[in-house]
This record gives C-alpha cells, structure tokens and sequence, in this order.
C-alpha cells in the first residue's frame, strides 16, 4: 500500500510538472496503518514506517523533478493538490 500511493504521487508531480505552470491535479490517495512520517526532500518521497510489530522501517521514492511541500501521515484516504511550478511540483493537502 505504501509503494501504491507513494507512486501515485511521484508520477502525479512529473505529470504535472512537465505540463507546465500553472497547471494543476487533485488526487486521492490512501495513507496505510503505520506510517510514521513523510518527508520530502529534493526529488525524494521518504516514508518511514512501521511493518510487522518492532519493525520499522524507510521507503524512499524518487522523481524525475524537483518536489516541494507535505503529505500528512494519519492513515486513511487523503485529498492532495499537485501545482506545477518553474523549478518544481508543490504537493500539498487539500
């Protein structure tokens, strides 16, 4: 599930990226039980979680553009605004 959404959003920003600014896409997207933090940083989708119990562990996933903004990490489905930028997709929830 974390591999699902996370893809999700990646391919999402580069959809929207390489349209240009100011263009835009709404998207849904589930969190998954166990997901304990997101970061983004630079390219990166970084997910850190816990799996089986005492077991935690980091996800990253890479894009082909710059990523900027937050995706929250309490579990259940989730609206996120993709905006194209000139350097880069704002990600954020709506």
């Amino acid at each position: 599930q974390i591999s699902v959404f996370a893809n999700k959003i990646v391919s999402e920003s580069e959809r929207v990226f390489y349209a240009g600014a100011p263009s835009k896409r709404t998207l849904f997207v589930y969190i998954p039980e166990g997901v304990q933090a997101i970061e983004i940083k630079d390219k990166s989708l970084i997910i850190n979680y816990t799996g089986r119990p005492g077991i935690t562990a980091v996800k990253e996933f890479t894009a082909n553009v710059n990523l900027t903004g937050s995706v929250p990490t309490s579990p259940g489905l989730k609206r996120l605004t993709i905006t194209a930028q000139d350097d880069k997709t704002q990600i954020s929830s709506s």
